[in-house]
């Protein structure tokens, strides 16, 4: 097997792992905002209630932007894999 072929395979790899942490992340945030939107729909989280909507906050700030801080950097990853296995391509 030739240097080429052995490291587009080993990009294809690093690729295909950063796509697994990239779905996991749209997947968790997914969930988190599905499992509040059935809490307030069922009324589990009063939403003029303070203390409740301040909690939400809290939490929400934290399980939303690690998510989307892990999409970001693996999709900018992802990109950059491409640019070099097209880049060894041609």
């Amino acid at each position: 097997m030739n240097e080429i072929t052995l490291k587009k395979n080993l990009l294809d790899l690093n690729h295909t792992e950063n796509l697994q942490y990239y779905n996991t992340a749209v997947i968790v945030l997914f969930t988190y905002f599905m499992g509040i939107l059935i809490a307030i729909l069922t009324k589990q989280i009063n939403l003029t209630n303070q203390s409740q909507i301040s909690a939400l906050i809290f939490v929400s700030i934290p399980a939303i932007l690690i998510p989307l801080f892990l999409i970001k950097k693996h999709f900018n990853k992802m990109k950059q894999i491409k640019k070099e296995i097209h880049g060894l391509i041609s």
